[in-house]
């Protein structure tokens, strides 16, 4: 009876262990997806210190995002505190209004709060301000799978570059779940950066050649342009 037991438990262990293998080679097989050319998503925003959770800004956003210009707009709405839009020196009733982030040709990001009609050129390639390729995830491995919003997503972790964690979630199908970064922006002082994205919102397709146009008085270089924290 005890040998039947032990035989039991042992084929019980081997296929224990035999799923584990095929969970493990599963995983390891899925291969880094290319985004489309052109999409678009809004997204919700959330900023906090990685040593405390009690959130430091939250505000809603969109991505418009044509790779064959190549040009990109993200949208920070009402409340935003974008590092890239905030203290480029323009002179802002409201520094936190909706603000934009232009990018053109991977060439040049010009800061844009449309409401008050204030546009400069922030930087350029030099200090990292281009566009994400449509390969951006050409080197990132799937390590973890997560949760979001009920729906089940897979996560590509891309390697330090960047950002020193740099995480993306999406649906097997390509809908993009969430983007969690921690940037360096003080060798003490660390912070959790994260879009939510809306999945009924994403849209791949051609993006209206209105949302990528540059306003004719982004004219100027910003006062303060912007300079990496890293």
């Amino acid at each position: 009876m005890e040998f039947i037991s032990r035989a039991i438990i042992t084929v019980l262990l081997v296929a224990a262990w035999i799923v584990t293998i095929s969970i493990s080679g599963a995983q390891s097989a899925l291969k880094p997806p290319v985004w489309p050319s052109s999409f678009s998503v809004r997204f919700h925003e959330k900023d906090f210190s990685i040593f405390h959770k009690p959130v430091s800004t939250e505000n809603d956003g969109a991505w418009y995002y044509d790779y064959s210009i190549p040009a990109a707009r993200h949208d920070h709405l009402q409340g935003q505190n974008n590092s890239f839009c905030q203290g480029r020196g323009l002179n802002l009733t409201d520094p936190h209004a909706d603000c934009s982030l232009l990018y053109v040709d991977n060439r040049d990001m010009f800061v844009h709060y449309p409401g008050e009609r204030q546009c400069c050129r922030a930087c350029g390639p030099a200090e990292g301000c281009t566009m994400m390729s449509q390969t951006n995830l050409a080197q990132a491995t799937n390590e973890a799978n997560d949760t979001v919003n009920g729906t089940a997503c897979i996560g590509w972790f891309i390697p330090p570059e960047k950002y020193p964690v740099d995480h993306w979630y999406m649906t097997e199908s390509g809908v993009p779940c969430s983007w969690q970064t921690i940037p360096i922006v003080h060798p003490i002082i660390v912070s959790i950066h994260s879009l939510t994205f809306n999945q009924h919102s994403y849209h791949v397709g051609p993006i209206p050649r209105g949302l990528l146009k540059v306003p004719s008085y982004c004219l100027n270089i910003c006062p303060h342009p912007y300079v990496p924290p890293y």
